[in-house]
């Protein structure tokens, strides 16, 4: 089970990245069940608590994919 976390709902950029994420995995780990996406509007600290929320009401979570660096900057 993963999780994908992106910054702002509907941006084409980040749109396409998730697109090409989930195409990836489908194909190369077919097993692997992508479960939703959260969104942290682009802020590093939205971010981190969403990650951080993640990880403990899923401690089994197999992954998370960033869709880009917010949750880095923290």
């Amino acid at each position: 089970m993963a999780r994908l976390v992106s910054g702002v709902s509907g941006a084409s950029n980040l749109e396409a990245r998730v697109i090409g994420f989930t195409e990836e995995m489908s194909a190369s780990y077919p097993d692997l069940e992508i479960v939703d996406t959260v969104y942290c509007d682009d802020n590093a600290d939205t971010a981190a608590t969403l990650i951080e929320g993640l990880m403990t009401d899923y401690p089994d979570l197999g992954g998370l994919f960033f869709v880009g660096l917010w949750p880095l900057f923290v």
